[in-house]
């Protein structure tokens, strides 16, 4: 039989998809704190089957966006405090450069300004899109970096955080992202400092970024 050339529709593109969306819905508002998510529900609204949206579903709960309750399903919890988020980053990812294990590599370097690169073609993009694909693309620097370093303990602390997804719920009222040129420049410092082997100074670089994102935000939300 001849193949039409078209690739086949795989369940994970579908549940990333369903991932995307209800991610979308949790951050604007749409579901809101102590919302229930029903599954059959969505499944229903994306038109696609259950099995998708039962993976997106455990994939938000995992990162503690969601509680599940026997016989009762998902609900939505409520947001982090912001300023908790950031004093978690501060803990984790300058200690994590600070005492790093690991020799960076060249392969390294390049793969963190590959993204940071991809972070920079974002600067033209449409604001919701540009605004979600910020922090999935920054979520992936900054763990890359901590994973670099050799300390299985202290990326699994990184991942367990779920920054971009929670922060995202925060971020979405500012629109778009605002900062995105600060941020691509501050990463690009972090960069030239790792590839020199100046884990000190990567790691007051990294500091002084989450603390200026910080600052940056604070600023941007009172502002709206």
């Amino acid at each position: 039989m001849k193949k039409s050339g078209l690739k086949t529709v795989q369940s994970q593109s579908l549940a990333d998809l369903a991932y995307t969306q209800l991610l979308e819905g949790i951050a604007s508002g749409h579901f809101q704190e102590d919302d229930r998510i029903v599954i059959d529900t969505v499944a229903e609204e994306l038109g696609m089957s259950r099995i998708p949206v039962r993976e997106a579903l455990a994939r938000l709960h995992a990162q503690r966006l969601l509680e599940y309750e026997r016989n009762k399903g998902y609900r939505v919890l409520p947001k982090d405090n912001h300023t908790v988020l950031f004093q978690a980053r501060l803990i984790i990812e300058p200690s994590a450069i600070k005492y790093c294990n690991n020799e960076i590599t060249d392969k390294d370097i390049h793969k963190l300004r590959e993204i940071n690169t991809k972070i920079s073609k974002l600067l033209h993009g449409k604001k919701f899109k540009q605004y979600m694909d910020f922090f999935v693309l920054n979520d992936q620097f900054h763990a890359s970096i901590i994973s670099l370093c050799g300390n299985r303990l202290i990326s699994d602390a990184y991942v367990n955080l779920s920054y971009g997804p929670k922060w995202a719920r925060h971020a979405f009222r500012v629109g778009g992202v605002p900062d995105l040129k600060e941020n691509i420049s501050e990463h690009e410092t972090i960069i030239d400092a790792l590839e020199r082997g100046d884990n000190i100074k990567a790691a007051a670089l990294s500091e002084d970024h989450i603390l200026n994102g910080l600052k940056r935000f604070q600023s941007y939300v009172q502002e709206s």
